[in-house]
């Protein structure tokens, strides 16, 4: 079972993790020195909960750069396909794309996918062998500007 995290609570209930972390602060203080991040245990994930109303799917982006969580909870929040490198989500205008360069090296990914020079990101599409056709996922990421949709890359997931 996946830690709790004020990354995982924000992304169950659709709240921004500052408004955890507040509820976390006014219930225990500050984050003891020897920590470095909030892991709760049951007892303290239960009195977050109850501070919490769920609400009708997501109401803002929840995760932060550097947040650690499972892509089941993602997909739990966000909606969209569990497999395949890209994901449309269900009850937002993000379009996720899963990938993990350093995993995918032995299939040759790290040569042309990941973060570049330029600051944009490379990706290799949907697709098993031969050229890329613009169907399902890559028309997506295609026509994403123009439907005024967002592509989410969350880089190592778990």
């Amino acid at each position: 079972m996946e830690p709790t995290t004020p990354a995982t609570l924000a992304l169950d209930y659709g709240v921004p993790q500052k408004r955890i972390r507040d509820i976390l602060r006014s219930l225990y203080g500050t984050l003891p020195d020897d920590r470095t991040r909030w892991v709760l245990d049951d007892l303290q994930t239960e009195e977050v909960r109850s501070r919490l109303s769920a609400g009708e799917g997501p109401r803002e982006w929840a995760l932060e750069i550097g947040d650690k969580v499972l892509r089941r909870a993602i997909h739990r929040q966000y909606g969209g396909g569990q497999q395949g490198g890209i994901s449309t989500s269900s009850k937002t205008n993000d379009i996720f794309i899963f990938t993990n360069p350093a995993r995918g090296s032995r299939y040759g990914y790290d040569l042309h996918e990941g973060l570049q020079a330029d600051g944009s990101f490379a990706y290799t599409g949907e697709g098993q062998s031969g050229d890329q056709e613009f169907t399902r996922g890559n028309k997506a990421l295609l026509n994403a500007a123009d439907e005024g949709r967002v592509i989410v890359v969350p880089l190592k997931v778990v």
